[in-house]
């Protein structure tokens, strides 16, 4: 069986990612160890290249600043290679292509939900909508915007199975497309190493996003910096103003950004509940030792973390005062954190996985 993982970019100390790449990359490595697997992405270094992670065939392509031109690349790439399989994650249009490759070469299409694509109906309308452009750029953008929810919808009526990340996910695509295989896998992860020493000094609390979005809500993070003036905080990948203990980071390469977690206090989520999945950066700030506190969603995991979910900014407030107070208190939210996060995220997802991928296999060479 030869499968094939579309994704955006590698993983590379260089290269920009969001957690959708970072989990295509992880489910590769897996993946190459029970059946022939070719990664392919953009080369955020303009040329195109291939390269071999172990088992696992990199397969980069020029890039475009144009969705549609990296869509018709990825097409092309994905229909020579021939795929008895494609799996697709995060971006709408690599389920598109998918949806292609299985129109036009039989291939098995897999679709990982990422946040809630497929079953929450005009996703990406109602986010365009909620976006800060102008009133023209939106109306402009809602035929792309519609195109994609149209896009999503079909594709996730054809795929073959749809893989969720937890309880959540799984009971809202069971409840829109009765009857189709889906199944529940963990997001993969390994232990961060990290051997720099953070470059901010102890205490303050971090707050990441891999790219702007309002679901994300950067204001509440801001209004609890103001609240509690006395410790650091600090905000990476969502440049605003804020006030003066609020620091503002771009986005950095991954060994950066994991001495930042390792050093952090806490690490702050104040994601809308119910528009992500489960953030990578959560897990990796688990691994580490670093506790999480959502507002409002714990994504099916955190509340196994010693509750560290809380209801509003007033809550939030007294948890993150008390882990700047009370270092017993945040060892002991670290510890259980840790244990949850390599008991479920590194070890069960991993067997569960390759187990995924040895079923599919063993179906492919059925046929």
């Amino acid at each position: 069986m030869r499968l094939l993982l579309l994704s955006e970019y590698p993983v590379e100390d260089d290269a920009p990612f969001t957690g959708s790449h970072l989990q295509t990359y992880f489910v590769g490595e897996v993946a190459s160890q029970v059946c022939e697997s070719v990664l392919v992405a953009f080369d955020h270094r303009g040329k195109g290249r291939e390269y071999r992670v172990g088992n696992l065939r990199v397969v980069l392509l020029r890039p475009s600043r144009w969705e549609v031109a990296r869509l018709l690349r990825l097409l092309r790439a994905t229909l020579n290679l021939s795929p008895s399989a494609v799996y697709a994650r995060g971006r709408s249009y690599h389920l598109i292509v998918g949806l292609i490759a299985k129109l036009l070469k039989g291939s098995t299409l897999v679709w990982s939900v990422n946040a809630q694509e497929g079953y929450e109906d005009f996703k990406y309308v109602r986010t365009l909508m909620a976006s800060r452009r102008s009133p023209l750029k939106k109306l402009l953008l809602l035929p792309l915007f519609s195109l994609l929810d149209l896009g999503v919808a079909l594709g996730m009526r054809a795929a073959d199975v749809v893989t969720v990340q937890n309880e959540r996910q799984l009971a809202g695509v069971k409840a829109k497309f009765p009857g189709k295989d889906v199944v529940l896998l963990p997001n993969l992860q390994t232990v961060p190493s990290v051997s720099d020493p953070p470059p901010i000094p102890s205490p303050y609390f971090l707050w990441v996003s891999a790219r702007p979005n309002p679901n994300k809500r950067p204001e509440l993070f801001s209004e609890l910096a103001r609240r509690l003036p006395e410790v650091k905080f600090v905000m990476v990948g969502y440049p605003m103003d804020g006030p003066p203990n609020l620091m503002t980071l771009p986005r950095m390469p991954r060994r950066k950004l994991h001495s930042l977690l390792k050093g952090a206090t806490a690490l702050v989520i104040t994601s809308r509940p119910k528009t992500e999945g489960i953030p990578n950066v959560a897990i990796e700030a688990m691994l580490l030792g670093t506790p999480v506190v959502s507002l409002g969603d714990d994504f099916g995991v955190l509340n196994g973390a010693d509750g560290t979910v809380v209801g509003g900014l007033d809550e939030a407030e007294g948890v993150l005062r008390r882990l700047v107070e009370d270092g017993e208190y945040r060892e002991r939210i670290s510890r259980r954190a840790r244990d949850l996060a390599l008991s479920l995220f590194v070890e069960t997802s991993r067997e569960r996985w390759r187990e995924f991928w040895n079923a599919l296999k063993m179906e492919a060479c059925s046929h």
